[in-house]
C-alpha cells in the first residue's frame, strides 16, 4: 500500500492549473480520510521507534493504531487520573498530547502520524509503569537480586486496543499486592489533607512529661491527623495521654520512644506535605517492584528498619533488632530460601574482606592471623604457614576462621542461596545492637539473640526436638552441626523507607541514600524521550 504522502504529489500536480476551489476540495478529502484503514506510518519513522512500539505496529501492518475515538479519550482520561497510583501525568506529556487531540483534524499527516506514534508510547508505557513501575531497580542496582515483573506482551497491548478495552486494561494490570493498595488509599487521604496538618510547629529545647508550653497544642493536633490520639484540646499541659501517644508517634518514625520532645522528634512531626507525597510515591514505586507472592512463612528483613521477622503461616513469631551494611558495603536487596542452620560455624572470609580489611593487617604483622584464629588454605585445600604467605597472590589461597564466640559469624550462621555471599548470623560485636544507626556490617545481615531467634524457627520445624536446651547442648560442644530445613522458610530482605501499618505512616532514615535519586528518575521520564 502507497504512503499517503506519496499521493499528495499527483494530487497537487493535477490541481495547480484548476481554480483554488479544487485544490481545497483536495485537501478537504485528504483530511476526511487520515483515519482511513489504509493509512499506513512511513516505514523510514516506524524503525526510528523502540523495538516494542515497532513490533506494536507491525500487528496493525505498520498502519494509524488510534483512530478510535474512544481508545484515544479514554487513554488521555486514564494519563489525567494517573497520579492516583503515584505517577506524574507530565511524564505522559498529557497537555502536548490533549493539543494533538484538540486538533487531531487539522494535523498535517506528519503530526497526525506522530500523534499516533506518541499515544501508542504512552499506552505501552502507562501499562507497564501501573504494573512493574517506571524504574527497573536491576539496571539502577548492583545489589538487586529479586526477579522484576515481566514486561506487558504485545499481543496484550494489541487486544485492548483492538477491543476497545483501554481502562479495564490498564485497571487489570495495576500492581494488586496489599502495600501498594494500602498505600495508594493513604496518597489520597493525605492528598486531602488540610493544610492546617501541616502546619509548622515551633521548636523548644525538649519538652519532657508535665511540663507546659505553648507548642502541645499544635502537637496534640498533628498527632490527631496522624491518628495517634482520637481527641484533642488546647491544654499547654504535656500529660500521660499526649506522652504516650508522642512514645508511639517515634516509634513509628524509627526514633528512641522515650516520649521527650526534642528536635529529631520535633523534625518528625514538622514534616511537609510534600515531603510525605514524595515517601509515599517512592514507596509505590517500591512495592511494585517486589512479588505478589510473597510467602507467608519467611524471614523478612527491611534493611532501613534494622529489623528481621520470622513470619510464620502469616503470624510474627519473632522479631529481633539486625547490624546491616554500611554504605560502602551495602546489604543486598534479594529473595531466597533457608537451607540450613550452621552452629558454631567457621567462616570463610569474602573477597572484599580479605583485599580490604585482612591482607593490608596480615601484611604489617603476620600473627594477626593466630590472633584472629585465621588458617590460610592454598587451592589444593593445604595449610600454608602465614610465613610462607605471598600477601601479593593473597588471592591464591583461602581464609578459614576457626569457630567460636568470637567468630566474626558468632554461634550460628543463616545459609541460602545468593550470588553476594551473605546470610544471617550471629557476631562478636553484639554491642552495635544498641546504636540507633545499625548500618555497621560488610553486607550480612547480623541477628540480636540469634540462639532464641533460630530456636524459634526450628520450633516451628519440629518442635518435640527442639523446645527444650537441644540447641545449649550443641552450643556447648563446640562442635560445628549443620541442620538443614525441611520446611520452606523464604528470605526476603528488602528496602522501604515508608509504609502503613494501623492506619498510621511509618518512616525510617534512608541509610544507602536511595530515595532521592529514584525519585529524580521517577520524575525525569517521558514519553517524548
Amino acid at each position: 500500500m502507497k504512503k499517503l504522502c506519496y499521493l499528495l504529489i499527483p494530487c497537487l500536480f493535477v490541481v495547480s492549473c484548476k481554480k483554488d476551489k479544487v485544490v481545497i476540495e483536495q485537501v478537504e478529502q485528504i483530511t476526511i480520510n487520515k483515519d482511513s484503514i489504509n493509512n499506513v506510518i512511513n516505514d523510514s519513522i516506524v524503525l526510528k521507534l523502540p523495538e516494542k512500539i515497532q513490533n506494536l505496529y507491525k500487528k496493525f501492518d505498520n498502519k494509524i493504531i488510534w483512530s478510535s475515538s474512544k481508545n484515544r479519550k479514554d487513554l488521555l482520561e486514564s494519563i489525567s487520573k494517573c497520579s492516583e497510583d503515584g505517577l506524574f501525568v507530565e511524564n505522559y506529556e498529557l497537555e502536548k498530547l490533549k493539543s494533538f487531540e484538540k486538533n487531531r483534524n487539522q494535523l498535517n499527516y506528519f503530526d497526525f502520524e506522530k500523534y499516533d506514534i506518541f499515544l501508542s508510547k504512552a499506552f505501552n508505557n502507562l501499562s507497564n509503569h501501573l504494573k512493574r513501575g517506571i524504574i527497573n531497580p536491576k539496571e539502577m542496582y548492583s545489589d538487586w537480586d529479586v526477579p522484576f515483573r515481566n514486561a506487558i506482551e504485545i499481543n496484550q497491548l494489541a487486544n485492548a486496543i483492538d477491543n476497545e478495552k483501554i481502562k479495564s486494561f490498564l485497571k487489570d494490570h495495576t500492581a494488586q499486592n496489599n502495600s501498594y493498595i494500602i498505600l495508594k488509599e493513604n496518597l489520597k487521604k493525605y492528598k486531602e489533607f488540610p493544610n492546617e496538618a501541616f502546619s509548622l510547629i515551633p521548636k523548644a529545647s525538649k519538652i519532657v512529661l508535665n511540663e507546659t508550653h505553648t507548642s502541645i497544642p499544635l502537637i496534640k493536633r498533628k498527632l490527631k491527623y496522624f491518628g495517634f490520639i482520637t481527641e484533642n484540646d488546647e491544654s499547654t499541659l504535656y500529660d500521660n495521654s499526649t506522652f504516650n501517644a508522642v512514645k508511639k508517634f517515634q516509634e513509628s518514625q524509627g526514633l528512641s520512644a522515650d516520649g521527650v520532645i526534642g528536635n529529631s522528634t520535633f523534625n518528625a512531626l514538622n514534616i511537609s506535605k510534600e515531603s510525605l507525597l514524595k515517601k509515599i510515591r517512592i514507596a509505590m514505586e517500591r512495592a511494585k517492584w517486589y512479588p505478589d507472592n510473597i510467602s507467608n512463612t519467611c524471614l523478612f528483613v527491611n534493611i532501613p528498619d534494622f529489623k528481621v521477622h520470622f513470619i510464620f503461616e502469616g503470624d510474627t513469631i519473632d522479631t529481633k533488632r539486625t547490624v546491616v551494611g554500611t554504605v560502602k558495603r551495602k546489604t543486598p536487596v534479594l529473595s531466597s530460601r533457608i537451607s540450613d542452620l550452621i552452629f558454631n560455624p567457621t567462616w570463610t572470609l569474602p573477597p572484599t574482606i580479605v583485599k580490604e580489611d585482612m591482607t593490608p593487617k596480615a601484611k604489617k604483622n603476620r600473627g594477626y592471623f593466630a590472633a584472629s584464629r585465621i588458617t590460610i588454605k592454598d587451592n589444593k585445600g593445604n595449610i600454608v604457614d602465614p610465613k610462607d604467605w605471598n600477601p601479593e597472590n593473597y588471592n591464591a589461597y583461602r581464609y578459614v576462621q576457626s569457630s567460636g564466640i568470637d567468630n566474626a559469624l558468632g554461634l550460628v550462621k543463616f545459609n541460602f542461596a545468593n550470588k553476594y555471599s551473605v546470610f544471617l548470623h550471629d557476631t562478636n560485636h553484639r554491642d552495635y545492637f544498641d546504636r540507633s544507626n545499625r548500618a555497621l556490617s560488610s553486607g550480612c545481615v547480623r541477628i540480636e539473640d540469634p540462639l532464641a531467634f533460630s530456636k524459634s524457627v526450628l520450633m516451628k520445624e519440629n518442635e518435640e526436638k527442639w523446645k527444650d536446651f537441644e540447641i545449649d547442648s550443641i552450643i556447648k560442644r563446640a562442635e560445628k552441626r549443620t541442620i538443614s530445613l525441611t520446611k520452606t522458610i523464604k528470605i526476603y530482605q528488602f528496602y522501604t523507607t515508608f509504609w502503613i501499618q494501623n492506619n498510621v505512616f511509618h518512616t525510617r532514615k534512608d541509610v544507602y541514600n536511595y530515595d532521592d535519586a529514584l525519585y529524580q528518575k521517577l520524575r525525569s521520564q517521558s514519553i517524548f524521550n
